[in-house]
């Protein structure tokens, strides 16, 4: 179980989540691979909905995905915002930086084959949806994205 910890004007305010676990939590629980799909893709959706309300996080890992568990259904908050900003949304490049560095965050602690290739692409589906520019501007920066993980790669 998780306290959800949030900003308000005043300072930080926490907040008691039933039942949710962050992600990497989640993960090293072992859950059966359609529960893991069905997060994937709570998480790409609730990734997709604070980019579009102009958030930017530069630490969005898996441990800042706070996930529950509801019958067939799957619930993924965003976390951990000390550092978040917000304004316009960000654009493709920005926005595929902070998806490649939770991808990053799964690799870094050996939880990117629990995820498998079936949950990344659930996460970028429900990331995208239907928008057709935003998945070819996105998939236009990978190239770029896979060259900034292995330079990481080469500090762990």
């Amino acid at each position: 179980n998780i306290f959800l910890v949030t900003g308000t004007r005043r300072g930080v305010a926490t907040r008691f989540e039933a039942g949710a676990h962050d992600g990497e939590h989640y993960l090293r629980d072992g859950p059966a691979a359609a529960r893991i799909a069905r997060a994937a893709a709570s998480a790409g959706a609730a990734v997709r909905r604070f980019h579009d309300a102009g958030g930017r996080h530069p630490d969005l890992h898996v441990k800042n995905l706070l996930v529950r568990d509801r019958d067939d259904a799957c619930d993924v908050i965003v976390i951990d915002l000390d550092r978040a900003r917000c304004g316009v949304p960000p654009g493709a490049r920005e926005r595929m930086r902070e998806l490649m560095r939770l991808h990053r965050s799964l690799r870094k602690r050996d939880l990117l084959g629990s995820v498998g290739e079936r949950g990344c692409a659930r996460f970028f589906g429900a990331y995208v949806g239907g928008d057709r520019g935003l998945r070819t501007a996105l998939l236009a920066r990978l190239p770029a994205e896979r060259r900034r993980n292995a330079l990481h790669a080469l500090r762990y």
